[in-house]
């Protein structure tokens, strides 16, 4: 078998030893069926003297995010490059860590925003966010309500399944790369470009999810749990891309393919000073060529 399809077996297994075990509603760092799975793979490929999967395997952190973060999310991850033996083995650096830290927050983002917590309808976000954009008290009590929301969606407790976007990452990556290509620069930064690009992002997701789940039933949507927790998925969304809060910085795209070419060649772009940085403070420089 060659080097990816077998390591696609060997995450496959990772994230079924997780989702069978008793710790599977636990995080990363406490996952020990998948630490097991992990550990037993990197001795029998130890073992065959395949030094580019040995290398790969042998990176705790980097495997755990792809098995039961990125695999689990479908297709629109599991065929590009952070699933290629090749592309890992030269990538494994300096800011590695730091991008895996950022594919996982962003995920715990998603699954916020899918949480089954209570939130309001849609309507009354949607009116809200309306308001907001306009001038006078209204608009001051809006964005308060804006910011109450965002933090109820930060302190999401209850279960959400990810696969409930498995099959619009397609799209919503299609428009990240369509509005946020011409601004790359300005990222997350509360420029007029980069806000009007948001603007666009947030208004084309939202219509595509609420046509793609909510267009085409009979049924009321209070009266349909799952229609129901699709409009609250869209109206957490509108809110958390708004920028209209009292943050320094403006939100950024959700996780998508183009997110993590983005993150990836940010990251690059300041690789020298995080050396610099590592080597100022605790560590010797020959260490910063470890992953963290």
């Amino acid at each position: 078998m060659s080097e990816e399809p077998a390591f696609s077996t060997i995450l496959e297994e990772i994230y079924q030893a997780h989702v069978s075990s008793s710790d599977s509603d636990d995080g990363l760092e406490s996952n020990g069926s998948a630490r097991v799975k992990l550990a037993w793979q990197a001795r029998r490929h130890h073992a065959g003297r395949n030094s580019r999967m040995v290398k790969v395997l042998g990176y705790e952190k980097l495997i755990l995010v792809l098995a039961l973060v990125l695999f689990p999310l479908g297709h629109h991850f599991r065929g590009r490059r952070e699933f290629s033996i090749a592309w890992l083995g030269r990538s494994i650096d300096t800011v590695m860590g730091l991008y895996l830290r950022f594919i996982a927050s962003q995920a715990e983002t998603l699954k916020k925003l899918a949480s089954n917590d209570a939130f309001p309808d849609y309507k009354t976000v949607n009116a809200t966010l309306e308001r907001a954009d306009e001038n006078g008290p209204e608009a001051a009590e809006a964005q308060k309500q804006i910011n109450l929301w965002k933090a109820q969606i930060n302190n999401s407790q209850d279960a959400s399944d990810l696969a409930v976007f498995n099959d619009v990452f397609y799209k919503i990556d299609a428009y990240a790369e369509e509005v946020f290509t011409p601004v790359h620069t300005d990222i997350g930064e509360k420029t007029n470009a980069y806000l009007d690009a948001l603007n666009d992002y947030r208004h084309n997701v939202v219509e595509f999810l609420r046509t793609k789940w909510l267009e085409g039933s009979n049924d009321v949507i209070e009266a349909n749990d799952i229609m129901r927790q699709y409009d609250r998925i869209t109206a957490r969304i509108a809110v958390w891309l708004s920028p209209q809060d009292s943050a320094n910085n403006a939100p950024i795209p959700l996780l998508s393919g183009w997110l993590l070419d983005y993150a990836w060649s940010s990251l690059n772009a300041v690789k020298e000073g995080i050396i610099e940085v590592c080597s100022f403070y605790i560590y010797p420089r020959r260490l910063c060529a470890i992953p963290c």
